[in-house]
C-alpha cells in the first residue's frame, strides 16, 4: 500500500501526486556537479508536468538525503530560474522526514557523519575515499546551506523527525531548522529513520503515525489552495474576481 496513493488524495483531493525517484546513490555519493545535475533534472521534469497550469502552488515532501536535493532545487543558480520561473514562483510548502540540515552544536551532530550514516542504513558500499568525502562533509557545503536560508520565508515548512530505534539516525536536533512556529511546524513521529514515511494505514500503528502527517499536510493543503485564491483575487478586475476565486479553489495543487 502506498500512501501518496492511497490515502493522500482524500487530504488533497483536487491535488495532483508526483512520486520522482532517481539513482540516490551517484548523486549523493560523487560530485557536486552531479548531485546539482539531478536538481535541475527535478526542475525540468515539474516543467514540463504543469505546462498547462504553471501558476499552481506547490508542495514538496522528502524523506532523508531527499531533502538535500530539494534544498539544492532552491538554490539554483540565476541563470535557470527564467527558465523554470512557474515552478520556482509557485512553491510554498516543504515537507521533511528526518532531512539532516545542520550539524547543530554537538560535535556528535555532524552533517557529514549523519548523512554516511544514512547512506550504511541503505546498505550502500561506496568506495572508501567516497565514504570520507561523505564523512567530511564536502558534499554539503556551506554554502548550499546558506544559500537555502535566505528562502525559508517563502515556505510554510513540516520537518518530521524520528522518535524510535536504538540509534537515531537523524536527531532532532538535526533534523529541525528552528525557524518560528508560524512557518515551521516540528513533529516527532514514533518511528525509526527508514520507516517514518511508511505507513500501512491498515495497520493501526502505522494508522496513528499517519495521522500526525495527514493533519499537516492537509494544513499546508488548504494554506496553498488559499494563498493561490487571493494571488488571484489580488491580480483580478473586479469585475471578474469572484469568478477567479471560484476557479482557484477548484485548482489544488500540482
Amino acid at each position: 500500500r502506498l500512501w501518496l496513493r492511497d490515502d493522500l488524495p482524500r487530504v488533497a483531493p483536487r491535488a495532483r501526486i508526483f512520486l520522482y525517484e532517481y539513482n540516490s546513490f551517484p548523486a549523493l555519493t560523487q560530485s557536486k556537479k552531479r548531485f546539482v545535475h539531478e536538481a535541475n533534472a527535478l526542475l525540468s521534469c515539474l516543467d514540463n508536468e504543469r505546462w498547462e497550469d504553471p501558476s499552481r502552488p506547490l508542495i514538496f515532501i522528502a524523506h532523508s538525503l531527499g531533502g538535500i536535493l530539494v534544498k539544492q532545487v532552491d538554490t539554483t543558480p540565476q541563470q535557470l530560474l527564467s527558465e523554470f520561473s512557474p515552478v520556482t514562483h509557485c512553491r510554498c510548502g516543504l515537507v521533511f522526514f528526518g532531512t539532516p540540515h545542520t550539524g547543530g552544536q554537538n560535535a556528535l551532530v555532524n552533517l557529514g557523519k549523519i548523512s554516511a550514516s544514512i547512506i550504511d542504513l541503505l546498505a550502500w558500499r561506496p568506495a572508501n575515499d567516497v565514504m570520507e568525502a561523505v564523512k567530511s562533509g564536502s558534499l554539503y557545503a556551506d554554502t548550499l546551506q546558506e544559500n537555502w536560508r535566505h528562502q525559508l520565508t517563502n515556505y510554510q515548512i513540516v520537518s518530521f523527525y524520528e522518535g524510535l530505534g536504538k540509534v537515531i539516525i537523524v536527531p532532532q536536533e538535526s533534523a529541525t531548522i528552528g525557524l518560528p512556529g508560524d512557518i515551521e511546524n516540528i513533529v516527532r513521529l514514533a518511528a525509526d529513520h527508514s520507516n517514518m514515511c511508511r505507513f500501512d494505514t491498515t495497520d493501526l500503528h502505522d494508522l496513528d503515525i499517519y495521522k500526525h502527517v495527514q493533519g499537516n499536510l492537509r494544513r499546508l493543503y488548504q494554506k496553498a489552495v488559499s494563498r493561490q485564491a487571493l494571488a488571484i483575487q489580488n491580480s483580478s478586475s473586479p469585475a471578474t474576481g469572484a469568478t477567479s476565486l471560484a476557479n482557484a479553489a477548484g485548482s489544488g495543487l500540482y
